[in-house]
């Protein structure tokens, strides 16, 4: 493109046949010298390509070629090419996340989208070799967009702000040369081109302001992200998740549950929501979560921890235990699920199987406070106070804070002290 115009090294129309002696001219040959010259390009874009697909394959991001069909997937991308120009204009309703709106998308705004572009392309063709700026403006757009527009799905979205970064180039080119050629014949012209440019600056520096406003937390990016879009289950869930972490558990819990009325068998959702229902107590409605999480997922080694944990709330010590075996039969390596297990067993009185599974995790996180302090328990209770007192220190060390520690380090201290006189 850049070779048709502004470089001039390349025509699309050309008569090189020689008049005089009949033969052609070795024009052709030039072509193939601007495509050779490409080639290393050509090879690190195929490269990249192939790289990115392989590694968004084995994180799973590419599933959603399974779940959209192929006619799916192209009227988005021609819905999604018009909606980067809408936002271009007038970047307002910019988003963090648009959500793919899957088979929901209504096929006449997928044909009129298509329609829109092919007229457009044709134009820009015929206006090749009067206007070469806008042709090679618009095919930049165009094709720059192409690995990016969702015809190879990676990711859950249905385009992405971050995607325009250059594409648009192509669409300012259009913009810069043509406002000069419009003007070209204006007196005063550079007088109108700067006024045009002291209202325009204005304008974007407030819009840009604002747009930063956005970013200014997690809550503020995700609340914003959820007044400009429809049906976001997952920054439902994520603005539930930054919610929760704060300890606005209710708030979080509203926000889970409208991503599961969203999503029936959104399997992170239906599983931070059965946490937040256990931190308020409400053991029943979380262990019925989890066990959903474990019907979508039975071999996510979190959810039969969670379950576990929910059980063991309940006082249903023997089935936590079922749960957390198979935790650790997932996932061998779990900390937490070794952790979780060793406090079940400290309740059924099996103290040296609840050591053993507290030394597991801190043998696989020496820097886990709560293990620490669980196997500080079960030392008291076996009457190993020395070694116990070096484990609620050492807990205190990684987490200053942990107040069960605290607690029954001074209670062990005190029972010494008791002991001394």
């Amino acid at each position: 493109m850049l070779d048709f115009w502004p470089l001039g090294r390349l025509c699309l129309i050309r008569d090189t046949r020689n008049v005089v002696t009949g033969q052609h001219t070795n024009e052709r040959l030039d072509i193939f010298r601007l495509l050779w010259e490409k080639i290393p390009f050509f090879v690190l874009a195929v490269g990249s390509s192939v790289v990115t697909f392989i590694v968004q394959e084995r994180d799973g991001a590419v599933q959603l070629l399974k779940t959209f069909s192929l006619q799916t997937r192209i009227i988005n991308a021609f819905v999604s090419y018009t909606e980067y120009i809408v936002n271009m204009v007038w970047p307002v309703k910019l988003a963090v996340l648009y959500p793919h709106p899957g088979n929901s998308l209504p096929l006449w705004k997928g044909i009129v989208a298509g329609l829109a572009l092919v007229l457009i392309t044709v134009l820009v063709i015929r206006k090749a070799r009067k206007i070469p700026y806008i042709t090679v403006g618009w095919f930049w757009y165009v094709v720059t967009l192409i690995p990016v527009i969702g015809i190879v799905q990676v990711g859950l979205q249905a385009m992405s702000d971050r995607y325009t970064y250059v594409t648009l180039i192509g669409l300012f080119v259009i913009i810069a040369w043509g406002a000069n050629d419009l003007l070209s014949k204006w007196s005063h012209r550079k007088m109108w081109l700067g006024t045009l440019a002291a209202i325009l600056l204005p304008v974007l520096m407030v819009l840009t302001w604002k747009q930063v406003q956005y970013w200014e937390n997690s809550i503020t990016l995700f609340k914003h992200t959820l007044k400009h879009t429809s049906n976001n289950l997952h920054v439902h869930n994520y603005l539930g998740t930054t919610l929760g972490m704060q300890g606005r558990t209710e708030e979080a819990i509203e926000h889970y549950l409208q991503a599961v009325r969203l999503k029936p068998d959104y399997v992170e959702a239906h599983n931070n929501l059965g946490i937040a229902l256990g931190m308020q107590g409400r053991t029943e409605e979380a262990i019925e979560h989890f066990l959903k999480v474990s019907q979508l997922k039975p071999d996510d080694a979190r959810v039969h921890n969670n379950l576990g944990n929910a059980l063991g709330m309940q006082g249903r010590t023997e089935e936590a235990i079922e749960h957390f075996l198979k935790a650790l039969q997932l996932n061998p390596d779990y900390a937490g699920a070794h952790n979780n297990l060793g406090v079940a067993l400290g309740v059924q009185g099996r103290t040296e199987g609840a050591i053993e599974h507290f030394l597991k995790a801190l043998q696989l996180n020496p820097d886990y406070a709560e293990a620490h302090c669980n196997l500080g328990v079960t030392l008291v209770r076996k009457g190993h106070i020395k070694e116990a007192i070096a484990r609620f220190r050492e807990a205190l060390r990684v987490n200053p804070d942990h107040v069960k520690a605290k607690y029954n380090l001074s209670r062990v201290l005190m029972m010494q002290q008791k002991r001394l006189f």
